[in-house]
């Protein structure tokens, strides 16, 4: 059996044309022996040239053969990028995973810590400083768009504005639409000052795992933001139902359940007490259907035969603007 050891790692490394190698680790991991199996593809060449690395590693016992070592259902693993046929990358490692590649004989180097939150901060300044929304775009957008595009986002503006939580809709995007992946990592390491450009170049085109990111998509997340914006200033800011809301909001803001105090269809009726947890309160379903259930004195999300809906979930039904208050441990706080 092949010992795969520093050595004959390092000239597989540097060697492109040796596509595959297999062998027993030459160090134990915890006492234990591992069969390994390497397979390289090329990615892409810039300033460097990266490839990428897949394994599959097997546990073998005392005595145990290479022919009889089973390899039928092991899964290639992605593990990270061999740079210039020099120093291998190894993918959302954690510093010991790089300390035990070098163990083994890998050129190991270390990348930033930050470099996900770093390519992130990069791709936002450059969609914000490319696509300007202009007062143009914002007018055809509610001219334009299906009436419930509009109305989405007007609950998130709503979401938003009583949760304190702001929506920044170029990140949602960014992620969304994996521009930060392992295959953006390769772009980076392959020319760390171009790598975005290389990128949105690739993005253009539709395959079996990425959408397409083009300047009409990009264009279209900071027209969505700012569409939230304004439906923001014009209409949620001054509603007293969502500026009753957001006072609640800042009351419970430090719990986990709350009792609010509510009323279930006439508005002049007394109050009653009804247990909710904050996250359902905070849920954006919750504003997307503008209430909550009341069942056996606690507030859901869902009604209670879901995906059905029943005559009882229709009386069961508490509209948020029929919160009227919250029960604190000081006393009652009416909204």
């Amino acid at each position: 059996m092949k010992i795969l050891t520093k050595e004959v790692l390092a000239e597989f490394i540097a060697d492109s044309n040796q596509i595959y190698i297999a062998g027993m680790l030459s160090d134990k991991i915890e006492g234990v022996s591992f069969y390994a199996e390497f397979i390289r593809k090329p990615m892409i060449q810039k300033k460097h040239k990266v490839e990428l690395l897949y394994s599959a590693v097997s546990d073998v016992q005392d005595g145990q053969e290479e022919e009889n070592i089973s390899l039928f259902h092991d899964e290639l693993n992605f593990m990270g990028y061999i740079v210039d046929n020099e120093t291998f990358y190894l993918f959302d490692a954690k510093k010991e995973d790089v300390e035990q590649l070098r163990l083994f004989g890998f050129e190991a180097g270390d990348m930033p810590e930050n470099l996900k939150e770093m390519m992130k901060n990069e791709v936002e300044e450059y969609i914000r400083n490319k696509y300007i929304p202009t007062e143009a775009s914002v007018a055809l957008f509610f001219v334009q768009r299906p009436e419930q595009e509009i109305k989405d986002a007007t609950i998130s503006a709503a979401h938003s504005f009583v949760t304190g939580e702001k929506v920044n809709m170029v990140e949602h995007f960014i992620i969304n639409a994996n521009l930060c992946d392992e295959a953006a990592y390769a772009f980076w390491l392959a020319d760390k000052d171009n790598w975005l450009e290389s990128l949105l170049q690739m993005r253009k085109y539709k395959n079996d795992y990425y959408d397409v990111v083009d300047d009409r998509s990009m264009k279209e997340t900071v027209v969505y933001e700012k569409v939230m914006e304004r439906i923001l200033t014009d209409s949620i800011e001054s509603d007293e139902k969502y500026l009753r809301l957001k006072k609640l909001f800042e009351l419970i803001k430090n719990y986990k359940d709350i009792k609010l105090l509510i009323k279930r269809q006439a508005k002049d009726e007394k109050p009653v007490v009804a247990h909710c947890d904050v996250f359902s309160l905070t849920y954006i379903n919750t504003f997307k259907q503008d209430g909550l259930y009341l069942r056996d004195g606690e507030l859901w999300v869902n009604p209670s035969a879901k995906p059905f809906f029943s005559i009882q979930d229709a009386l069961d039904f508490i509209p948020l603007e029929n919160i009227c208050g919250v029960l604190l441990p000081s006393g009652e706080v009416y909204l």
